[in-house]
């Protein structure tokens, strides 16, 4: 009986290191791997929140029209969405000493972005390439979660990324640059990558197929 007892502990010991292993090979992967393995699946929430924050330095450019056929799939879904044009707002830098106290008071129009981020189901974020990074508009909005972005927990996000440059290589580092923010965030899933490559003009975008996939995306969300 006792070694009956001993052999069955034995294999449970072995099955739970192999588990373990598992798990661990699965976290060491490649860094594609790596985030697929942590993103979470969409909520099936039927009317979700979408929050799509364009950081365009030109309104009606090409990643801010890609934003508007996002809207209007998410819309025609059932979904109630909003676009924020960052232009349009006055959003200072990041300055760590002004969140040192709690009752300090920013006065510009981050703070309520913030709030609609942590409101929202489904976040957008829209930058432009440039030299191979995104836009100084969008990484300003990024620091400035500072002081709530671990209150930005459970939402689902999507980029979308506009170049002048024709090969999708071009996006990469602005792929790991919103990556490293969703890092950050409890319970992040990234859901959808919107490319539009070979953009340069305003309005280029028009004539490529990323109009009818930011639209399908949106649709299906």
């Amino acid at each position: 009986m006792r070694k009956r007892l001993f052999l069955l502990a034995a294999g449970f010991i072995v099955l739970l290191v192999s588990s373990c292993n598992n798990d661990h090979q699965q976290n060491n992967g490649n860094p594609q791997q790596v985030q697929e393995y942590k993103n979470k699946a969409k909520s099936s929430k039927a009317n979700k929140k979408v929050l799509v924050i364009s950081s365009s330095p030109r309104k009606g450019g090409n990643s801010d029209l890609l934003c508007d056929q996002f809207i209007k799939g998410a819309q025609e879904s059932g979904h109630q969405a909003e676009k924020i044009y960052l232009n349009d707002k006055k959003i200072n830098f990041f300055v760590r000493d002004d969140y040192a106290a709690k009752d300090s008071i920013i006065s510009d129009d981050a703070p309520a972005i913030v709030q609609k981020m942590v409101s929202a189901d489904v976040i957008v974020m829209a930058t432009p390439i440039y030299f191979y990074t995104m836009c100084g508009q969008m990484k300003t909005m990024i620091d400035r979660t500072y002081d709530r972005y671990r209150e930005i927990e459970g939402k689902e996000f999507y980029y979308i990324m506009t170049a002048a440059d024709r090969g999708n290589q071009a996006f990469q580092r602005t792929v790991e640059e919103f990556r490293g923010f969703l890092d950050c965030l409890k319970d992040a899933s990234e859901c959808g990558i919107i490319y539009g490559p070979g953009t340069w003009g305003k309005g280029e975008v028009e004539k490529t197929p990323a109009m009818q996939e930011a639209y399908e995306m949106g649709k299906k969300i």
